[in-house]
């Protein structure tokens, strides 16, 4: 009798080795803390506010609201926005130029910690046209 339960535990124990599928281990995990007093509340990177700049030959400039403790902004231009140039922190205007250019403008504020980068909400759109390098119009 002790030879056949040895044998099926055996038999188990092989048949969980080649018929359970081996890969990554994921886990579910959880922290706990106690706030003695005070308010918990979520981290978050504020918005920026996009304006139009000054008018400008050819150009459209525009600026938004500096936020403390921003680390860079990603501004967003072009058709639809899908261009990007990461501009760094104290940086609160940017240029475009073009011969006939159609865009979207808006800013996305970013904050390094050690191992991550947080992004803003997007900062309110503006809408501009450069026309053949003569006139920059921002609405």
């Amino acid at each position: 009798m002790r030879r056949a339960a040895v044998a099926l535990v055996a038999a188990l124990a092989l048949l969980l080795v080649v018929v359970v599928p081996r890969g990554p281990a994921w886990a579910a995990w959880g922290d706990t803390g106690t706030v003695a007093s005070g308010t918990l509340t979520a981290g978050t990177i504020p918005a920026t506010t996009a304006s139009c700049g000054a008018l400008g030959l050819g150009s459209v400039t525009f600026t938004w609201t500096a936020v403390p403790g921003a680390t860079g902004y990603v501004v967003h231009y072009g058709a639809g926005g899908t261009s990007t140039q990461t501009r760094p922190a104290g940086t609160t205007s940017f240029s475009t130029t073009g011969a006939a250019v159609n865009g979207t403008f808006y800013v996305v504020v970013q904050r390094q910690f050690t191992a991550t980068t947080w992004t803003s909400a997007p900062s309110n759109p503006r809408t501009y046209t450069v026309l053949a390098f003569v006139l920059g119009i921002c609405l």
